[in-house]
């Protein structure tokens, strides 16, 4: 049967396919708390910060996939967010309120947002030339958060727009994407929700689309972009999740659903392929990715998985958290 949202036909639950593929460790830790992982584009090196209990202080590692696991980087930072610098195998992270660029030949890291703000969650665009990042003005008080832009080689630094939700960069690292919610009824705790773009000028965020739901991430693999939110069929109590890809301001058609994504959506988080047509998440029947281009729903069965996940897509493996180290598991038919 066909699910009716809004009055509108939405597409069927998406095929899940099964995969009984265990989990290989390939990093054992005595307590696997990790708050970002990622591995770099060619495959070649794994990079996660480990928390050690104490607020943001954590240990920021480096190893060489390729080289019998072997560690590049051990060092202690005061941050939570790390991501590669588009294809090299530079690095990204925050530390100590600023961001830093660390340099795996010689070991050595750079300053990159260096003010007295508080500078974190580094973004870095697609291309590797510029990253974006959450700057807390100094003095706290009510100011608002901003987004700011800086080269990749430290130079530049620019206001880009006022902070907002679920940011994410347009394939070309042009402009950024990101969603705005407008209070309609505060009794109610009603809300509009729209995706709204900002590009590297300083002028701000332009309207671009209302939403149906309420986005729960929203990303870019290509022309279009596409956002997932959460709703109820029927009016019934059987919550799933929609796939919305977004054509134009007022052009969205709905292409996938899962029962596994249900009503209590606030620890979802979603790990996007580099090249996006993947989709990573743990959702309530465990990890689970969706293939944009097959349409079709993978499920990882027997696999205990904790976040934060991780591609691989030079070597066709999916990375993901345990109870005692960092695992892995073959993504079927290879990388995207």
């Amino acid at each position: 049967m066909l699910d009716v949202l809004s009055n509108m036909v939405v597409v069927p639950q998406t095929p899940i396919q099964e995969l009984n593929n265990q989990g290989e460790m390939m990093v054992s830790l005595p307590q696997a708390n990790l708050s970002s992982m990622q591995v770099s584009v060619d495959g070649q090196f794994l990079a996660f910060i480990q928390d050690n209990g104490q607020g943001a202080s954590g240990t920021l590692k480096v190893l060489d996939l390729k080289q019998d696991m072997g560690q590049l980087v051990s060092q202690s930072i005061q941050g939570q967010q790390l991501a590669w610098l588009g294809t090299s195998d530079d690095l990204v992270y925050e530390d100590h309120g600023d961001i830093f660029r660390l340099n795996l030949p010689d070991a050595t890291s750079r300053n990159l947002t260096a003010s007295d703000e508080y500078d974190s969650k580094p973004l870095p665009s697609p291309n590797g030339k510029s990253v974006m990042w959450t700057r807390r003005p100094a003095g706290g008080g009510e100011a608002e958060d901003e987004f700011w832009l800086v080269d990749s080689d430290g130079g530049n630094k620019r206001f880009l727009a006022a902070a907002a939700k679920l940011p994410v960069w347009d394939p070309s690292g042009d402009k950024i994407l990101s969603r705005r919610d407008i209070v309609i009824s505060p009794s109610n705790n009603t809300y509009s929700y729209f995706l709204e773009t900002a590009n590297d000028n300083g002028s701000g965020w332009g309207l671009y689309a209302k939403c149906d739901r309420e986005p729960l991430y929203a990303w870019w693999p290509g022309d279009s972009f596409y956002y997932v939110a959460s709703y109820k069929k029927g009016g019934g109590a059987d919550t799933k999740g929609v796939w919305f890809r977004v054509d134009g301001p007022t052009s969205f058609k709905r292409v996938a659903a899962t029962a596994s994504l249900g009503a209590d959506t606030s620890y979802y988080r979603f790990y996007p392929s580099r090249k996006g047509q993947l989709l990573a998440y743990v959702g309530e029947k465990g990890l689970e990715y969706l293939d944009m281009l097959e349409r079709a729903i993978y499920r990882f069965n027997g696999v205990d998985a904790r976040l934060p996940l991780a591609w691989d897509e030079a070597s066709g493996y999916l990375y993901y958290s345990g109870e005692t180290g960092i695992y892995r598991v073959s993504i079927r038919g290879g990388g995207s």
